[in-house]
């Protein structure tokens, strides 16, 4: 039994090694209009590239997980979009980089949901210049809801600390290998 208990944290330990090594990065990110809407998502990429890429539908470059969610000003969601979803986009209008060492989006920027759907809305426009927040009230008209009229920027945080689980099956790791230890004296 010990033998098993002792494996058993071996596996633990090496598993938790090995995700903690990964190179998939998680950041919050926010863009805020001037007439008070906002959007806020999370980016998750791989930060052995320089700049991490999405265009359309299909693979992204370095993207793995990217959703975002736009705000009317008494900050209640108006729309929750998962663009990228295991490194594949999902929005067929999909514009997206992100530069990892300065950690910020670059250039042109097109992100949220449009299937020509009444309540479908994205952000789109260009980093220090113009951009506007949309919604779609019928297939075949959108509209601006609002904009940020020069100098938009997204602004990028870290996201949260390791996760719990992760955490517990390092501590469960180490406790398994001390009473293993505890037991053979």
């Amino acid at each position: 039994m010990k033998k098993i208990i002792e494996l058993l944290a071996v596996f633990v330990l090496i598993g938790w090694t090995v995700n903690a090594n990964a190179t998939l990065i998680t950041k919050n990110f926010a863009w805020n209009g001037d007439g008070g809407y906002s959007a806020t998502g999370t980016i998750i990429y791989d930060d052995t590239l320089a700049t991490v890429f999405g265009s359309d539908l299909g693979p992204t470059i370095g993207i793995d997980y990217l959703d975002i969610t736009l705000r009317n000003p008494a900050n209640a969601a108006l729309l929750t979009a998962v663009d990228v979803s295991g490194g594949i986009s999902t929005y067929g209008q999909l514009r997206v980089a992100f530069d990892t060492a300065l950690m910020m989006f670059t250039g042109f920027f097109d992100m949220g949901k449009d299937d020509f759907l009444p309540g479908d809305g994205w952000i789109a426009g260009e980093i220090g210049g113009f951009s506007q927040l949309f919604g779609r009230t019928s297939p075949q008209s959108a509209t601006p809801i609002d904009s940020i009229a020069s100098g938009t920027s997204i602004t990028v945080t870290h996201a949260t600390a390791p996760a719990p689980a992760t955490l517990a099956l390092f501590g469960l790791g180490l406790a398994g290998l001390g009473w293993s230890r505890l037991k053979k004296a």
